[in-house]
């Protein structure tokens, strides 16, 4: 057993706890209350480490720890983080009862370190070979972690008392590589889900889902109601109605109940969530059944702060079903320190770059100025199917690696979908950095616009698989004005052919395709060079050239279009109203009039009339 950082207060109480009755009222025995360890805002309180060894921790007060800087080992890269608020373990399975937990994993200077520790604001518990700790690395110098000593089968971590305690993902207790059970019955928990009598796994969380929490009579105040609001002008002591919101996400995330028929939805109000601002802690790790909504996009911004030195993602989604992220803006993330997972600004799928069954839902979302080692915006993992809505993907970056990568996206072994979606701007000065990468996924992409990214291209889609396993599909789609080129679609043995990847293209167009078929040339008239860059022109041949019946049965499967047809892109054309538009209202009809110079490509305008405000119902 090792203490780090800690300070140890004690009172002048007997500290012989033998002959205190610990089965009732024990929150209140002076000998607990009056023996602190406090971590003092420097690192964890307790550490204890290597040989499997299995000491009790019994009636002792942690608070005020921060955690421990450690480096785990992930896809054979050093990746550092702090963790374990109040008591970090490694390789060890300690006893801990009737323990009190207040006030560990968060800093109060919000500009430092990120604002907290990235899991684990109680207690972290790793089994695994791949952390390495500072002195280790200091003196250079090997841990002897073998022993005879038997892994248990369950730990008793019951009967402990944990209130203000914070992390970006298990807020009160983190395992990682331990396949046991962990006990923590009879617990005291700030708010809990009363019909499951648990709490979600934001809250008690086990990487991989190895570890299984028993959570027999556990307690703590009932969670009301679904619905909840964040504010950077409210405060994490408030109930999180609308009138009277919460600080943080991080906080909103706890009281997600544990059970699978309900939904709760986080409303984010306008403003910047961050370290510097209201202290919130990244990553940002979503249980499942949690739609995290903003007001809008562009106002509602959640920002990592991260860098080259502070790294963190911004959200995670690492498994799990009913997912939603809608109306925001994410960015700030910085992870370059894991080359196989990537995902600057988010990452669906396993930290670790195992299996996952994550299904989200992101749209109507800005992912922008994020960075990683791949996927520089969004990084799709094995596993996963993700649908990307409505959204913006732009001026994200990469390093760069080995295989094609997406600055913007990237689908790895993993399937999605991607409607209405403008990837834009994202970069590396590596090769084999494109807009949008996949590696043997199947994808849909349906009015997507994927232009003025830099480094190799548009989009790459490569297999390592038989051809014919992996299908790429566009639909009224537009590839253009990449820096390199617009489509590449290869296998790994370096064969640029359409024979690995399936690629159909269904009223797509693409600019500079290399080898294979199916395209058009672009020219000039497609895109308008204004300061979007992104308008179609009202002459564009792109205009009412898509397909709505995709499957030519003579009904069609797009609906949500003007014109006589969808347009090629992610933007619909939008004809602007004519110039010194006026109208005045007599007793049965509307005179109108305007500049008839507005536009010369105009021969008509067409007139809709309604009695519907919405024009919903009877229009004419």
């Amino acid at each position: 057993m090792k203490i780090g950082y800690s300070r140890i207060s004690t009172s002048d109480q007997n500290l012989d706890l033998q002959n205190d009755d610990l089965e009732s009222d024990w929150l209140d025995n002076e000998n607990i209350l009056g023996t602190i360890i406090s971590g003092d805002h420097n690192g964890s309180c307790l550490i204890i480490r290597d040989g499997n060894i299995e000491p009790t921790i019994i009636g002792l007060t942690f608070q005020d720890g921060i955690g421990t800087s450690i480096l785990e080992m992930v896809c054979g890269t050093q990746h550092q983080k702090r963790s374990g608020g109040a008591i970090l373990i490694y390789k060890a399975y300690p006893i801990i009862n009737y323990n009190r937990f207040i006030n560990n994993g968060f800093y109060t200077d919000f500009g430092v370190g990120g604002g907290g520790v990235a899991e684990g604001g109680a207690i972290s518990h790793f089994s695994d070979d791949d952390i390495e700790f500072d002195e280790d690395r200091v003196n250079n110098s090997s841990q002897n972690n073998h022993s005879s000593r038997d892994i248990p089968e369950e730990m008793n971590i019951q009967n402990n008392y944990f209130e203000n305690n914070s992390s970006g993902n298990g807020q009160n207790f983190y395992s990682n590589g331990y396949a046991g059970s962990i006990d923590v019955s009879h617990s005291i928990f700030e708010d809990i889900d009363c019909d499951a009598n648990s709490v979600n796994e934001y809250v008690l969380k086990s990487i991989d889902d190895e570890a299984d929490y028993v959570q027999n009579d556990i307690s703590g105040n009932c969670i009301e109601g679904n619905s909840f609001y964040v504010s950077i002008y409210g405060d994490d002591n408030n109930i999180g109605i609308e009138t009277d919101p919460f600080l943080t996400i991080g906080h909103a995330l706890t009281l997600v109940r544990d059970l699978d028929e309900i939904t709760t939805t986080i409303y984010v109000r306008d403003g910047v969530y961050s370290p510097s601002t209201n202290g919130e802690i990244f990553p940002i790790v979503l249980p499942d059944n949690v739609h995290l909504i903003g007001d809008n996009r562009e106002n509602s911004i959640v920002d990592a702060e991260a860098d080259i030195v502070k790294q963190s993602r911004v959200i995670i989604i690492d498994h799990g079903d009913n997912i939603k992220i809608e109306s925001l803006t994410i960015t700030g993330g910085y992870h370059t320190t894991a080359l196989c997972v990537g995902g600057g600004g988010v990452l669906i799928g396993s930290p670790h770059g195992d299996f996952s069954s994550a299904t989200p839902v992101l749209e109507n979302l800005i992912v922008s100025n994020n960075h990683a080692g791949k996927g520089g915006g969004i990084f799709t993992g094995i596993g996963t199917n993700t649908q990307i809505k409505n959204s913006i993907i732009s001026n994200n970056s990469i390093d760069g690696y080995v295989e094609p990568l997406g600055a913007g996206i990237a689908f790895w072994i993993a399937d999605g979908t991607l409607d209405k979606v403008l990837v834009s701007g994202n970069s590396s000065t590596a090769p084999n950095s494109f807009g949008i990468s996949t590696h043997s996924s199947n994808l849909i992409l349906n009015k997507t616009t994927i232009t003025q990214n830099i480094g190799s291209g548009g989009f790459c889609g490569f297999s390592a698989q038989e051809p014919g396993e992996f299908v790429t599909t566009f639909i009224n789609s537009l590839i253009h004005g990449n820096n390199g080129t617009d489509l590449r679609m290869y296998d790994m043995a370096g064969n640029y052919a359409l024979g690995n990847l399936f690629y159909s293209a269904v009223g797509t167009t693409s600019g500079n395709v290399e080898y294979g078929e199916g395209s058009f040339a672009i020219t000039d008239n497609m895109i308008v060079a204004d300061d979007d860059g992104f308008t179609l022109l009202s002459n564009s041949v792109c205009i009412d050239a898509g397909t709505a019946d995709l499957n030519n049965d003579g009904i069609e499967d797009i609906t949500d279009y003007s014109g006589s047809a969808p347009d090629i892109g992610a933007f619909e054309s939008n004809i602007p109203a004519p110039t010194g538009f006026q109208y005045i209202l007599q007793s049965s009809s509307v005179m109108l009039w305007w500049d008839p110079s507005t536009d010369e490509n105009f021969q008509y305008f067409l007139l809709e009339r309604s009695t519907d405000s919405l024009f919903v119902e009877n229009v004419v």
